[in-house]
């Protein structure tokens, strides 16, 4: 039973966590600890669409709970009640739980079969005007009444854990900004996307904004980046499936034309990124796409690199690619040279070009034929 200097110690580890991500985690399995449950679920839902977002079980019997997500969260009685408060609450099944109902009873005895859980206690927490927080402790039916002993002292600590929690949030959205503004700080010439691990649109730059506007390359559909043209759809979504689940840690690329004018064309580039797993993140960054406009220069001045240095035809095509930052392997498959060709072809525009990178090398030509 949780006692009065437990309290004290829960309300000060939410408010330590709320600055250091990775202590809430271990401040959620005090207080399931403390108050002698079965386990606990933390979510978070989107309260326009009322689907959970964002959860962290703490569920010895991790496939029964891939089978509540599949399908039985949807005859949960108690995320409807989460959703409907206006205000930070502590409630229990005694308050919605509605046994009359067969569904409602159904529910109840699979969530029994599955888990032990016969009844809980629950903090819903308002995070913003479309987040709600919802931390549930269950108890099987030995500790039953526990979920009602608990609610005066539930109720004592909500008001510090849920500023905790808030704050923990918008630390969380200071972290992914950051993270992006890194990502992309030196791309505004290609079109930058960051995706979630539901592979949803979390940010994306001003070129991408242009793209999707056009909506001759790309599109987005329910958060999701898709390909604007047909043929591609399929490609373009096992590519961007490939880089979530970090399947290869190179990603993959696809090259795309106009949905309309297929004069245009561009390359789609998916990388899978490191993740930190943050407990509080409100959608967690999982891949990058960066897509480069692939239409060859049409400026005159690109000619004037032969006559500047003295550049073979072969070197010329190469040297187009790379002012747009191409690749070696996608200069190689646009050119339909091998990549060992196209190498070499770079490291005899460097040595003429005396640049040490391709980095410098394209600045330089992009200094010429811009």
């Amino acid at each position: 039973m949780i006692s009065s200097d437990d309290i004290q110690t829960i309300i000060s580890g939410a408010q330590s966590a709320a600055l250091d991500d990775s202590l809430w985690q271990g401040w959620a399995e005090n207080i399931i600890n403390a108050s002698d449950s079965s386990g606990a679920n933390f979510v978070v839902i989107s309260k326009p669409s009322n689907l959970i977002v964002r959860s962290h079980p703490f569920i010895d019997n991790p496939k029964g709970y891939e089978e509540y997500l599949e399908g039985m969260v949807l005859h949960d009685p108690q995320w409807p009640r989460c959703i409907s408060e206006h205000r930070c609450s502590v409630y229990t099944d005694r308050d919605h739980v509605d046994l009359t109902r067969p569904d409602t009873r159904d529910y109840m005895q699979w969530q029994y079969d599955r888990f032990r859980f016969d009844s809980h206690i629950t903090m819903a927490m308002n995070i913003d005007a479309d987040f709600t927080v919802g931390f549930s402790i269950h108890f099987d039916r030995p500790n039953a009444g526990m979920a009602e002993a608990l609610r005066p002292l539930y109720g004592r600590m909500l008001p510090q854990v849920a500023s905790a929690m808030k704050l923990g949030f918008s630390h969380s959205e200071l972290m992914t900004k950051a993270y992006w503004e890194g990502l992309s700080a030196r791309e505004d010439h290609r079109a930058v996307i960051l995706l979630d691990e539901n592979g949803r649109m979390i940010r994306c730059n001003s070129r991408a904004e242009h793209l999707l506007a056009d909506a001759q390359m790309i599109r987005v559909k329910d958060r999701r980046l898709k390909s604007a043209a047909a043929p591609f759809d399929a490609r373009f979504e096992v590519l961007t499936t490939r880089a979530i689940a970090r399947i290869s840690p190179l990603g993959g690329a696809i090259r795309l034309t106009g949905a309309i004018d297929q004069t245009k064309a561009a390359v789609a580039e998916f990388f899978p990124l490191n993740r930190a797993r943050r407990f509080m993140a409100l959608a967690e960054p999982a891949a990058l796409v960066i897509i480069t406009d692939i239409a060859p220069p049409m400026n005159v001045r690109s000619n004037w690199l032969q006559d500047i240095f003295d550049f073979t035809p072969a070197e010329l095509r190469v040297a187009e690619w790379l002012v747009q930052g191409m690749g070696d392997d996608l200069i190689a498959h646009e050119l339909g040279i091998a990549v060992s060709t196209a190498r070499t072809h770079i490291k005899s525009i460097l040595g003429k070009t005396q640049t040490r990178s391709k980095a410098e090398l394209a600045h330089l030509l992009t200094m010429i034929v811009r």
